[in-house]
This record gives structure tokens, C-alpha cells and sequence, in this order.
């Protein structure tokens, strides 16, 4: 399993087909990856082979709200057939890694127990949020 950058020329089209099956409008995917490049927010890709097999979104954000920065990432897609646990294990490594390269709060994810193995997820949309000096943990 590698985690790397996403590459915006050759990589945006065939993470856009990717999620046309979970998404009502994919082209409104390629656009939301471009502009959050283009913004200086990170797309991680997993790739098994070098085949990509799943992919995840991370922003730097300021909150309207408590005017602090806070991270969110967004699972995007992970491809069923490729063993969703390794391939989510491999995400959060990333994250973790992005997370400390800011100087953000350690992620901390929990997973229900009847999703320990994440078999049945296909299309995973979570959010975790993190701020200076607290975190808020989503479960998967």
C-alpha cells in the first residue's frame, strides 16, 4: 500500500470516474479537487500496484466560528474489492503525517464495533475536525 500526493494532471480524471458511482454529479468532483489544490489543501491517493484504490480530501480551514484553523477530512471513496481496513489504515497514516506536518492536534479515529472490519463500506463520508487545543472524533 502507498500513500501519495495527488497529481493534478494525472490524476484527476480517473479519481472522478472512480467516484461517478457514488456521486450525483462527478464533475463537480474534478472541480472540487482542483480547487482545493489550488488552495493549499492536500488529496491523498492509495494505490495498491499502482492501481488507485482509494483517495481522501484534507483542508486547512479557518472556522467562521471559534476563529480558530481546523483540519477536515473528508473520506471520500474506497474501493470495496481491495480490502477497505488496509486501505482506510493507509489513509490515516497519511493524515497522521499531514496533521503533524501542521502542527495540528494527533487524529484520533474510532471505528464502531459492528464496522470493525469495515466490510460492508463502500462510499465512506466521515468528517473529523480539528482545532487548536481540542478534538472532536467522528466515528466511522
Amino acid at each position: 500500500m502507498r500513500v501519495r500526493k495527488i497529481n493534478l494532471l494525472r490524476d484527476v480524471e480517473p479519481l472522478v470516474e472512480m467516484s461517478a458511482h457514488y456521486v450525483a454529479r462527478p464533475h463537480k468532483t474534478k472541480h472540487y479537487l482542483e480547487s482545493v489544490v489550488k488552495c493549499g489543501g492536500t488529496v491523498l491517493i492509495a494505490e495498491e500496484n499502482e492501481e488507485r484504490v482509494g483517495f481522501i480530501v484534507l483542508e486547512i480551514i479557518d472556522s467562521p466560528f471559534e476563529e480558530k484553523l481546523y483540519g477536515q477530512a473528508s473520506f471520500y471513496y474506497i474501493d470495496p474489492s481491495k480490502g477497505q481496513k488496509t486501505v482506510l489504515e493507509g489513509l490515516i497514516t497519511g493524515i497522521e503525517t499531514w496533521c503533524e506536518a501542521r502542527r495540528l492536534p494527533r487524529l484520533e479515529i474510532r471505528v464502531k464495533e459492528e464496522d470493525k472490519y469495515l466490510k460492508e463500506i463502500v462510499g465512506l463520508n466521515a468528517y473529523h475536525f480539528i482545532s487548536r487545543g481540542y478534538q472532536r472524533v467522528f466515528e466511522v
